[in-house]
C-alpha cells in the first residue's frame, strides 16, 4: 500500500472516484471528463465503463480520451 504524508493512496483514489460518480449522477456529462477521470473509471469498472455506468443511449457522448 502506498502512503503519501500519512494518507492511504487507495482511499484517496476511491474518494476521487466516488466524487466523480456523484458528479455524473447529478448531471455532469461523460463527454467532459478529463483523461485522468476516464482512467479512474476504467480502473474501477473496466474498459467498458461507459456502458457499465448506463451511458449506452445515443444522447450520451464518450469522452475524447476514451
Amino acid at each position: 500500500m502506498i502512503k503519501i504524508e500519512g494518507k492511504d493512496i487507495d482511499k484517496l483514489l476511491g474518494d476521487k472516484t466516488n466524487n466523480l460518480l456523484l458528479n455524473l449522477a447529478t448531471g455532469s456529462l461523460p463527454e467532459y471528463l478529463t483523461k485522468d477521470e476516464v482512467e479512474l473509471l476504467k480502473q474501477r469498472y473496466g474498459d467498458d465503463w461507459f456502458t457499465e455506468l448506463g451511458y449506452s443511449e445515443p444522447k450520451y457522448k464518450k469522452p475524447v480520451f476514451d
